[in-house]
């Protein structure tokens, strides 16, 4: 260690984050232009200025820009895309796939929706459509059905093979042994 560590400056960062309000302290040498930086900025402009010069993620009360739109997004793998059985896929499936894909978080795989009811809420207004896109999908092992549904009002649930399956209760008897994780991966085009 040099000495200008052996007496360090100590800047005070704090901003409001949910309830509590959270500080950090961040060690910099004495001597180093950004510390004097920092220092005259903080006497001439204020604490906030010393806040945005450090890269706070803060400006303004609006959150900095970081390149994309805010929310959540879907996961879509490379391997997945470039797959043969993606290739195979009608634009109608691909689009049916995104929708799938679009509710998937963190712990609910096997417990997606497709059902017609549903769907209209996405924009889909076809039954047929939605049933020869659903097919497309299972028979490419891109999706599997792991709860058969039935009439009156039970839905059928599926999964995203592309990840592993959730342990949720409902599933059929045999959904969690069936499952296969990737199985579109072993997917061979027949003529």
């Amino acid at each position: 260690m040099d000495g200008d560590w052996q007496r360090s400056s100590r800047i005070l960062i704090t901003w409001a984050g949910g309830r509590s309000r959270n500080s950090y302290r961040l060690a910099i040498k004495e001597k180093s232009p950004v510390t004097n930086f920092l220092r005259n900025l903080e006497k001439s402009q204020g604490r906030q200025a010393t806040e945005d010069a450090m890269g706070s993620r803060k400006h303004s009360g609006k959150a900095i820009p970081s390149g994309r739109d805010p929310g959540g997004f879907i996961a879509l793998p490379w391997t997945v895309v470039d797959s043969a059985a993606y290739g195979h896929l009608s634009m109608h499936a691909r689009g049916l796939l995104v929708e799938l894909a679009r509710q998937f978080v963190r712990d609910n795989n096997g417990r997606l929706l497709l059902s017609l009811a549903y769907m209209k809420t996405r924009g889909w207004r076809s039954a047929s459509m939605l049933t020869k896109a659903k097919r497309e999908l299972i028979s490419c092992g891109l999706i599997y059905e792991t709860v058969k549904g039935h009439r009156p009002n039970k839905a059928s649930w599926y999964a995203l093979t592309w990840y592993s399956l959730d342990k949720i209760r409902g599933y059929d008897s045999e959904a969690e042994a069936c499952f296969v994780r990737g199985a579109y991966k072993k997917w061979k085009h027949s003529n």
